[in-house]
């Protein structure tokens, strides 16, 4: 996890050795030193116990104020490919992981695999986002996130959702987790894995903050009688059936601590489609739904798009690590 309270620290008997116009990465196991170029250099430079990297990233903006939120992306990958080869320490301070019930708002990081693209996502929404409740979850997990946050394996759970197939039952581990919950918060928001996040989440939903539940779409059934999910209707029972809604995609949504409680309760146990099941259940109990503001939208689908990543947002879905320079 990269927050920005982690204050880096060289690891012991590590050192930058200068070789020409190159500099090395020089290591305390005896391994080949690793080439650095001159960025990794000067944050290297930067970590030397005396700041945090909240503070090492307005140093960066004051000296390059031309190169934007790039500036932020760079020092996350930067200080994490350091770290990972060894010659940095990032642990964050006891009060950056645990956050103050009821927190403003809790991230739940949903993945399913752990590799570079996972990893980095759950850095950059940790970074950018540094005063929210930030839960991994998943279900029935090979493996697990390493790190100060405690993955939340729902498959331990008992549940009244089939969670078999959990990106048909999305909705199901959220409820699942809800009901066994050990923190609350104000508001939560899904982040899959393959959610790219380069802004505050409490800007980029400012205008949706306090809803019920607000996603990128939200329909009825005379509305958009073609959607596919439409066709598991048979599967609810007759009260829910007049209140036949969708809300694609799931990932992004927000949800109030209100909504949740309502949802997890509500919710069929009828195995029907995530997104057409919140949407029903909410229409039907009455829960404020609201849809995301145009430059929210933008940046949110089901399928994969070309987004303009030099501009801060909230991508999903990215599914490939994007380059914004190389350490």
């Amino acid at each position: 996890m990269i927050h920005k309270n982690t204050i880096p620290v060289h690891a012991e008997r590590c050192s930058i050795r200068r070789n020409g116009d190159a500099f090395y990465l020089e290591r305390n196991n005896n391994v080949h030193p690793i080439y650095i170029n001159d960025t990794a250099v000067l944050l290297w430079q930067l970590a030397d116990g005396s700041r945090n990297l909240g503070e090492i990233t307005d140093i960066l903006h004051d000296y390059f104020p031309e190169a934007g939120h790039s500036i932020d992306i760079g020092l996350v990958d930067g200080f994490r490919a350091l770290a990972n080869a060894g010659g940095l320490i990032l642990t964050p301070p006891v009060s950056s992981v645990e956050a103050a019930e009821p927190a403003e708002l809790c991230i739940l990081f949903a993945y399913h695999k752990v590799d570079a693209v996972t990893r980095r996502h759950l850095d950059l929404l940790t970074f950018f986002n540094p005063e929210a409740m930030v839960i991994p979850l998943g279900h029935n997990l090979s493996a697990r996130l390493k790190g100060p946050l405690e993955t939340v394996d729902v498959g331990l759970f008992e549940s009244k959702w089939d969670l078999s197939n959990p990106w048909r039952s999305m909705d199901g581990i959220i409820y699942t987790w809800f009901l066994n919950r050990k923190k609350s918060a104000k508001r939560y928001v899904l982040a899959e894995y393959d959610c790219h996040c380069t802004m505050p989440l409490a800007v980029a939903y400012s205008e949706i903050w306090d809803a019920d539940v607000a996603a990128r779409t939200f329909f009825l059934q005379k509305d958009n009688p073609g959607w596919q999910w439409f066709a598991e209707i048979s599967r609810l029972a007759p009260f829910e059936q007049p209140f036949a809604a969708g809300v694609p995609p799931l990932g992004s949504i927000l949800f109030s601590h209100h909504a949740l409680e309502v949802l997890s309760q509500e919710a069929s146990s009828a195995d029907v489609f995530s997104e057409f099941r919140v949407a029903t259940t909410a229409q039907r109990t009455q829960l404020e739904i609201k849809t995301f503001p145009e430059n929210l939208a933008a940046t949110i689908s089901a399928h994969k798009q070309n987004y303009n990543f030099l501009q801060p947002g909230i991508f999903h879905p990215v599914k490939e690590y994007i380059a914004y320079g190389e350490l």
